[in-house]
């Protein structure tokens, strides 16, 4: 699984932010699996309000 995966691309944004000593909330959305990069991944339901969202999506499916 791509999120799962920290050198790819979809992965990077959780290592990144872990790295850089976030402090907010991290919420993976993923309905193929029940945690990515330990973390819980919800399956589009969020327990709070979003900030802000990064969306990665196959570049097929973007329109590349």
């Amino acid at each position: 699984m791509s999120l799962d995966d920290p050198p790819r691309i979809e992965g990077r944004p959780l290592v990144h932010f872990k790295a850089c000593g976030f402090a907010g909330a991290l919420h993976p959305v993923n309905p193929s699996c029940a945690m990515l990069q330990d973390a819980p991944a919800f399956m589009a339901e969020l327990p709070e309000k979003a900030e802000a969202a990064i969306v990665s999506v196959p570049g097929e499916a973007a329109g590349a």
